[in-house]
């Protein structure tokens, strides 16, 4: 039986790594700005100069490092990341699935977990959220084996170091499995003890040279409350939020319940034997999320509670062979032939200075930025080879030495400030104006007005809709356009007020 294990799990391998790698985001392309940053982070990590952002993803960030010295560019470094952690998950929630399963039915439902449009994405992108899967999986599937507890304040601490914010939302499961173990503990007080000073060297062997970057421990907390890295938001907006970027995770779950609908029926809940550990695996990123903020895979942390739970009903013969199997084809189906066209810039704008409804800003995104599939992948690649040409001429253009980066393209400024390291990159905001040299961020307003020469980069559709008769064009390539001699003043009311 152990050597059929083991082919199991040598079949995922082989599934999960070349369904990834073959299918992946191409070197130079980028998910968001988040991994031009990590970019700017490998060659010189600085949160004072907010490269990377906080938390910090100081593991992270030097994980990438060493993938570089073994070859890898920074930007698919990211990529290969997500694909290894992909295998990575896939491997310990076969096992987990193992538990409650056969191997024949965790592999059924392995595959079903991972041909999810949005942990297929998720996983070939240069984002780090897979991570997080790996995390609740790991902890959860350590909470089976008594003998091994005792390393959760070490691994709490290896997790932390790559996604602080991850580590913070896993310290109440692991408290609970403490709990749950307390006997356990006490009867191993001195090797609960060593791990627990172990699990604070290994905390203090990333933060401290991470928080030195910034001043110290002391500014590094501060900052969380002057410059905090949330975006102030609303419960209902962040609600609204994780509704709509993890539908795609959620429907097929759902359809999947309703074609075993009536055998789900006949499920009787019995509250004495309520999984705590599940309950907050899920419920303590979920409630956090709606409080603060959510954004593209945090879903990804608690997740996995959903599938536990599909195994547990799969074990009382709660879920059909042939319906898993119907929809893991509609998966795939979906992933691979669900096309998506380039954005409209729209999106990108405040909502009263859209030209289309909340309604069809949400379709938009719905069918665009938000949507996880193979045609995304292309679609990313494709543009940003396109934004790689035009930033290798445009930096030929010696006589420009800033430029003027406008809120109404598909891309960040941070992106085209490593690939234009020369000039300087300015990117205009919703309230303020931000010079970027290296993706090194000052903080400091700037007066486009008394710039002398004011070249600006944006959108041909943009360009065409609003300023299309007053411009002065210097190069233009498939999307994207370098003019000058714009009616300024009217286009600097409008830029300075539109970003979402």
């Amino acid at each position: 039986m152990a050597n059929l294990k083991y082919f199991y799990i040598f079949i995922i391998i082989i599934i999960v790594f070349s369904s990834r790698f073959f299918f992946s985001l191409d070197e130079m392309s980028y998910f968001s700005a988040d991994p031009v940053i990590y970019e700017a982070a490998v060659k010189e990590f600085s949160l004072a100069n907010k490269i990377p952002h906080l938390p910090g993803y100081y593991l992270y960030v030097k994980t990438i490092n060493f993938l570089q010295f073994l070859g890898f560019s920074p930007s698919y470094g990211q990529v290969f990341f997500s694909i290894i952690f992909s295998v990575f998950s896939a491997i310990i929630f076969f096992l987990l699935f193992n538990k409650f399963l056969d191997y024949k039915k965790s592999f059924f439902l392995l595959l079903l977990m991972f041909s999810n449009p949005g942990i297929y994405f998720y996983g070939v992108v240069n984002e780090n959220y897979i991570f997080d899967l790996f995390a609740g999986g790991l902890i959860y599937y350590i909470s089976f084996h008594r003998t091994k507890i005792l390393l959760l304040f070490p691994i709490l601490a290896l997790i932390a170091g790559f996604r602080q914010t991850t580590g913070l939302l896993c310290i109440p499961l692991v408290l609970y499995i403490f709990w749950e173990n307390r006997l356990y503990i006490k009867n191993n007080i001195i090797k609960m003890s060593l791990n627990f000073i172990l699990s604070i060297i290994i905390f203090l062997a990333w933060f401290m040279p991470m928080v030195s970057s910034i001043g110290g421990a002391s500014e590094y907390f501060s900052r969380f409350i002057y410059d905090s890295p949330i975006p102030k938001s609303t419960f209902f907006k962040n609600l609204s939020a994780m509704i709509s970027i993890t539908f795609y995770f959620f429907v097929p779950i759902l359809l999947l319940i309703l074609l075993n609908f009536n055998k789900f029926k006949k499920i009787k809940f019995n509250f004495k034997n309520i999984d705590y550990k599940l309950i907050l695996w899920f419920f303590t990123p979920i409630l956090f999320f709606m409080i603060f903020h959510y954004n593209k895979g945090y879903i990804l942390l608690p997740i996995g509670v959903i599938f536990i739970l599909l195994a547990l009903f799969y074990s009382q013969n709660k879920l059909n062979n042939k319906f898993i199997i119907i929809i893991i084809i509609l998966q795939l189906l979906f992933y691979f032939l669900t096309p998506m066209s380039q954005p409209n810039y729209q999106i990108y704008l405040q909502s009263e200075k859209r030209n289309i409804s909340k309604l069809e800003t949400w379709a938009e995104r719905m069918l665009t930025k938000w949507l996880p599939t193979n045609s995304h992948i292309e679609y990313l690649n494709k543009y940003h080879k396109s934004v790689n040409l035009f930033c290798k001429k445009v930096n030929e253009i010696n006589y420009i030495d800033t430029l003027i980066i406008l809120p109404t393209i598909d891309t960040d400024a941070f992106t085209f400030s490593i690939r234009i390291p020369e000039k300087t990159i300015i990117r205009v905001s919703k309230t303020f104006v931000v010079s970027m040299n290296d993706c090194i961020v000052e903080n400091e307003l700037i007066d486009l007005e008394n710039i002398k020469n004011k070249y600006f980069i944006s959108n041909t559709e943009f360009i065409q809709d609003k300023f299309e008769d007053s411009i002065n064009i210097i190069y233009k390539f498939d999307d994207l356009i370098l003019f000058t001699n714009p009616k300024f003043n009217e286009m600097l009311s409008f830029i300075e007020n539109a970003q979402k």
